[in-house]
């Protein structure tokens, strides 16, 4: 008859079997999760040094520097603008034979509203800052 052992062998063939089929499913996991691993560190640098190479070649914007750039050339556009209009101004007028040097006059007070304008720019700006 039947060994009254067979079944007991079975169960432990069977249970030797699964934990045999586990260690290598284990293993493969581990070698799966290293491999992914590898090629997320792989990744993270190609973006790092892609964000090290865009920072590198893009101009550093600090932005108080920006800022008194920007005052900077208002004031100049102002102080060389408003003089020049007001001289255009006059030139036209006096082509139109009006009497008088109203170029001259212009120009003075084209000067006096750029420098007024430009002491206001500087004066917003001292308030902000």
């Amino acid at each position: 008859m039947d060994d009254p052992r067979a079944p007991e062998d079975a169960v432990k063939d069977a249970a030797e079997m699964a934990r045999r089929r586990l260690d290598q499913a284990d293993a493969d996991m581990e070698a799966r999760m290293q491999e992914l691993e590898a090629s997320a560190r792989g990744a993270r640098e190609r973006h790092e040094s892609r964000q090290a190479e865009q920072k590198s070649s893009a101009p550093v914007a600090d932005p108080e520097i920006a800022r008194g750039a920007g005052l900077g050339l208002a004031i100049a556009y102002a102080v060389i603008g408003l003089p020049l209009l007001g001289f255009l101004i006059g030139y036209f007028l006096d082509g139109q034979r009006l009497n008088g040097p109203m170029g001259g006059i212009f120009g003075l007070l084209g000067g006096v509203l750029g420098v007024g304008y430009a002491i206001y720019r500087v004066q917003t700006q001292a308030r902000r800052g």
